[in-house]
């Protein structure tokens, strides 16, 4: 991964949270891994805290910001610890795979905001398809993966046939929706951080 960024973040980005910035879509393969590298340096996963709220970054010729979120679950409104990716909001979308860009420096704490919707499928070429039985999937996944799917089957912004992608707790998977109710784990990335 890329040493950390040198400098500031230029005071002429949009304040984060806030209009000027959208969640990145299309999500790719390079974005997900991005996310799962800031997975540390956001969370302190043993306490299940956040570390810091989020980092901001030039990341392949474009700035991103990389925010700590809690998503619901079995076990109330902070089950799962994700790391959400957002990119301006007047930026056009990445053609594809980006080399990767240095690390932020710190970002200040910002204000609670909304959650945002399910992101179309990432480039996921390289990923591994999921069993249907999950016999080739790490067992220490399982159990966040079946609650993760249960929450995302009633999860009513994300539509029949939508996808989205999860950190479940060091490694991306995607989910699909193919009817109501219902939420399969079809692909996980490569290997644990990317």
């Amino acid at each position: 991964m890329p040493p950390p960024f040198p400098g500031p973040v230029p005071s002429t980005l949009p304040p984060f949270p806030g209009p000027g910035w959208i969640a990145v879509k299309p999500l790719t393969e390079d974005v997900v891994a991005r996310a799962v590298y800031w997975n540390p340096q956001l969370w302190d996963f043993p306490s299940r805290t956040i570390r810091r709220a989020y980092v901001t970054e030039m990341y392949g010729g474009r700035w991103l910001t990389f925010r700590a979120a809690w998503h619901p679950g079995p076990s109330g409104p902070q089950t799962y610890m994700s790391t959400e990716a957002f990119m301006l909001a007047s930026a056009p979308p990445a053609p594809g795979p980006m080399p990767p860009g240095p690390a932020p420096g710190p970002s200040p704490a910002p204000s609670p905001a909304p959650e945002p919707g399910p992101s179309p499928e990432p480039d996921t070429s390289t990923w591994t398809p999921v069993a249907s039985d999950m016999h080739n999937v790490p067992s220490q996944y399982h159990a966040p993966l079946v609650t993760q799917a249960e929450a995302d089957a009633s999860d009513a912004s994300i539509p029949t046939g939508g996808t989205i992608v999860h950190t479940i707790i060091d490694r991306g998977f995607l989910f699909k929706k193919p009817g109501p109710g219902n939420m399969w784990v079809t692909k996980m990335a490569p290997s644990a951080g990317a």
